[in-house]
């Protein structure tokens, strides 16, 4: 069963509340929506659970889906949570794997898009 809840966004956890420490990433995503498609931006960190995002020129809004790419890996879908101007923090509908995220968080200054 997933965490992944619309109707529920924090499943009873605080803002500041974290499951998974966030690792620091700063690496260049591909992040699209279901209302403006491609978007772009920067993923700054990562977790198992979720990630913190820049977008490059658009707002997200809290409950808006998202999916985002890191470089040759595959792509994760999830919901926005929280918004700060271009600075959105989002859940992932389902958890990556912690060798995932230790992985990305090792490469993160080679995680380009060919």
């Amino acid at each position: 069963m997933s965490d992944f809840n619309d109707s529920m966004p924090f499943a009873g956890r605080s803002i500041v509340e974290r499951r998974d420490p966030r690792r620091e990433l700063k690496a260049p995503a591909v992040i699209r929506n279901n209302f403006q498609g491609r978007i772009g931006g920067q993923v700054i960190d990562i977790s198992e659970h979720g990630c913190k995002l820049q977008l490059a020129n658009e707002r997200g809004e809290i409950g808006d889906k998202v999916t985002i790419k890191l470089g040759n890996f595959e792509s994760w879908p999830g919901v926005i949570r929280w918004v700060n101007g271009p600075i959105v923090g989002v859940e992932f509908a389902s958890p990556l794997h912690s060798s995932v995220v230790d992985h990305l968080s090792s490469q993160a200054v080679s995680l380009q898009f060919a």
